[in-house]
């Protein structure tokens, strides 16, 4: 509805465009909440991307209690409002994880937190690690543990993407 009231000079592109459909397009095939706003209360029997990835992770964390994970997700970074970061900690918690061990890179806020983070991951105190292309993509060497890299979403760019695979994928 809304591509075809672009094309047919209905609104205005300063009041929504392709770009806007495009964009909302990739949220909602992320989470559905993340565009409509008042769906607080998920539907019931609806799997969504990141219910499936909690699943995911938590079958292979019990196969392998000292390995990390790291989850990407893009479109939904952490806010005061429902996010994907905070709604997949909270599942993973709820499914038997410990809270402190999934960590979100983003709250790592100083050079000297986000060492510490690392080497927690390195060290297998933290069991999944979640975070944005741009916060874990370049220089964040947490590979020592690691056993899987789950992306929620896909970057814009394909050098994001190798950025994000250079995680685990690893010469030699």
């Amino acid at each position: 509805n809304r591509a075809e009231a672009i094309h047919a000079h209905v609104v205005s592109r300063r009041e929504d465009n392709m770009l806007k459909v495009t964009h909302d397009g990739l949220l909602c095939g992320l989470d559905d909440r993340l565009v409509k706003t008042n769906l607080e209360i998920p539907c019931e029997n609806v799997m969504r991307k990141v219910d499936a990835c909690a699943e995911k992770l938590l079958q292979e964390y019990l196969a392998d209690c000292e390995a990390t994970h790291v989850v990407f997700c893009d479109f939904s970074t952490p806010k005061d409002r429902f996010n994907i970061y905070d709604e997949l900690k909270d599942l993973l918690v709820a499914m038997g994880l410990e809270k402190h061990q999934v960590k979100i890179v983003h709250e790592a806020t100083t050079e000297t937190q986000r060492e510490l983070l690392f080497d927690d991951c390195r060290e297998g105190e933290v069991a999944v690690l979640i975070g944005s292309t741009f916060k874990m993509g370049t220089g964040v060497n947490v590979q020592k543990r690691l056993v899987a890299i789950h992306h929620l979403d896909v970057p814009w760019r394909p050098a994001d993407m190798v950025q994000r695979e250079g995680r685990i994928l690893r010469q030699g």
